[in-house]
This record gives C-alpha cells, sequence and structure tokens, in this order.
C-alpha cells in the first residue's frame, strides 16, 4: 500500500503545481455569428482554476505522506 499512494501523491503535486504556477493552457473556440459563406469565431486561451491546483497540492501532499507513513 505504501509505494502506490507514494506514486499517486507525487504525481498529483505535480498536477497541481503545473497548474498553480499557470503552465496548463487550453483553447476554447466558440462560433460568434453565421453569415451565409461568412462565419466569424472567436478562439480564447483560458488556464485551469488555481483552486483546482491548491487541491491537488494538498491532497497529493497528503497522499505522499500517508504512503511514507505507512509501514507496508
Amino acid at each position: 500500500m505504501r509505494k502506490p499512494l507514494l506514486v499517486i501523491g507525487i504525481l498529483l503535486l505535480v498536477a497541481g503545481g503545473v497548474i498553480v504556477s499557470g503552465l496548463f493552457k487550453f483553447q476554447t473556440s466558440e462560433k460568434v455569428a453565421d453569415l451565409g459563406p461568412i462565419e466569424i469565431s472567436k478562439t480564447e486561451t483560458r488556464t485551469a482554476p488555481l483552486n483546482l491546483g491548491w487541491a491537488l497540492l494538498g491532497a497529493g501532499a497528503v497522499a505522499a505522506v500517508v504512503g511514507l507513513a505507512s509501514k507496508k
């Protein structure tokens, strides 16, 4: 039980760190207008919510500590 929790904790810590630092970005595309053959769309670059990153950091820290503290 020790090794899987430790690996999951480290993965959550890395994912949370990437989100909090702002390195994870994605694009959304939205159709604004469609006038016959002319189509206007808007593309926006967004980042994941910071609260999600902090939650992943906290969960990863807890999982890593529990993984390190377990006997087996």
